[in-house]
Order: C-alpha cells, then sequence, then structure tokens
C-alpha cells in the first residue's frame, strides 16, 4: 500500500516513549515484567507547527481530516527517521498577537502498517 507523506513544516516535536510491558505481581513485593509483544515501545510525537502560514492551514486540516485518525501517513521526525502515523486529533489556533501566524497542535501516534 502506498501510503501519502505529511510534510509540510517546520515543526516543533517532542518525543514521549512509554514501553508497554507486562507486570505480575507477587508475594512480598517481588514482580515480574516482560515486553507486550515485540514492538512494545512505539513512539507518540507532540507535534507543533508555530508559525503556520494561514494559506496552508485548509490544506493541512484537509489532510489530516481525511486520514481521520484512523487512516495512517508517512512522517519524518526530528530523529530523520520516516514513521508510520495516525493523528487521532488536531487544534488550530489563532493566537491574537499581531501575528500573521496560525497555530497548530496534534500528536502523532507511530503505528504498525
Amino acid at each position: 500500500m502506498a501510503y501519502q507523506r505529511f510534510a509540510w513544516g517546520p515543526v516543533t516535536a517532542q518525543l514521549k516513549e512509554e514501553p508497554e510491558v507486562l507486570e505480575a505481581r507477587f508475594g512480598e513485593g517481588y514482580a515480574q515484567r516482560s515486553f507486550n509483544g515485540m514492538r512494545n515501545a512505539l513512539q507518540l510525537w507532540e507535534v507543533s507547527m508555530p508559525r503556520l502560514e494561514p494559506a496552508f492551514a485548509p490544506a493541512i486540516r484537509g489532510f489530516l481530516a481525511d486520514h481521520g485518525g484512523v487512516t495512517p501517513f508517512l512522517w519524518r521526525s526530528l530523529l530523520g527517521v520516516d514513521l508510520l502515523v495516525v493523528a487521532p486529533g488536531w487544534k488550530i489556533d489563532d493566537p491574537k498577537n499581531g501575528e500573521p501566524w496560525l497555530v497548530l497542535n496534534t500528536t502523532f501516534k507511530e503505528v504498525i502498517g
């Protein structure tokens, strides 16, 4: 399957990783932990476009809406790696500070294709 690419930028982003772990607790404080699957540490990126030109906002919103948080797309992370991600939600704000920019905030969740 050919995936579309989120090609707008520049963006600022923060990576959050929380490995999924299975844990069995026993008496006296003993616990046993193991990985929950082979890919248990998928990446979660908080993405922001703080200087989004208003002319690009409809195209970016349309791209995200077309994928609807369900259909994955490609995005090159700030680590230089192409990831297959979904965006479960997004927000476009007008900071009303006299600047001619909008601000886009979203989360890109890595998925397995």
